[in-house]
């Protein structure tokens, strides 16, 4: 790893509580965080410097696929900003694990390195990320607003999903509270979602999936609207209550 791309990424990564493997222009992989090593069950000696499509990605057979047909790593190859469903990925112990993956390109000064944020609503641990990122003169893009499903509806189920697993008790019950702080100031949980990592000047843009075209048009006015300086104190508020999840 360059010496740019160190500084950049470094151990702010690591505040970044999702899966985040940094790849070069060739697709060879330059880091990947704790959360990415333990999902994976690999150490970072093990992933650096190897092809990420060819050490990880799997069919849901656990083959390899073909590199031609695969768009996570073309994204990677063309440097576009992507996300996709569900893929398959080999861990160091040849089982399979599940994953949604988003692809955006970054840069760090004169050289293509970078960052991938989470930056949520209700997950706002990348702050040191960003604020990183913001002193380098580096745009981010935030993924997954939604945090793979928990703040998609007004009102969070019992059985909502938190970045691709069950929420936790702790984590729904701070996800009501925000969404109680909406339904108090007239908008949605999803709405707050959406427009939250907006409200930060080195945030360039948002990337969710939707299912259908009635939840891109919905999502595209949430981004349009910003809630009212009342409603962004309130929910600020309600996320700063200190016995619940991550912040």
């Amino acid at each position: 790893m360059s010496s740019p791309q160190s500084a950049l990424l470094g151990p702010a990564l690591e505040d970044v509580q999702t899966a985040v493997i940094v790849v070069d222009d060739s697709g060879l992989i330059i880091s990947a965080n704790d959360a990415a090593r333990s999902g994976l069950g690999r150490s970072l000696e093990e992933l650096v410097g190897e092809d990420f499509h060819d050490l990880l990605h799997r069919d849901s057979h656990g083959h390899a696929t073909p590199r031609t047909r695969s768009p996570l790593r073309n994204a990677i190859l063309a440097g576009r900003t992507e996300h996709g469903g569900s893929a398959w990925f080999a861990r160091g112990d040849n089982t399979l694990v599940q994953m949604s993956w988003f692809v955006a390109p970054y840069a760090c000064g004169s050289e293509r390195a970078g960052a991938l944020v989470l930056w949520t609503l209700l997950d706002r641990t990348a702050r040191p990320l960003l604020d990183e990122c913001a002193g380098r003169g580096v745009s981010v893009v935030a993924a997954a607003p939604f945090n793979s499903g928990l703040l998609s509806r007004a009102c969070p189920p019992d059985n909502a999903t938190f970045d691709y697993g069950p929420a936790p008790d702790a984590v729904l019950r701070r996800a009501r509270r925000l969404a109680d702080v909406c339904t108090r100031h007239g908008t949605v949980l999803p709405h707050a979602a959406v427009r939250f990592p907006l409200r930060d000047p080195v945030v360039a843009g948002v990337v969710a999936g939707f299912r259908s075209f009635d939840e891109v048009t919905s999502a595209a006015a949430w981004a349009a609207t910003d809630l009212t300086d009342a409603a962004w104190a309130d929910l600020d508020d309600a996320a700063e209550l200190p016995e619940d999840g991550p912040r």
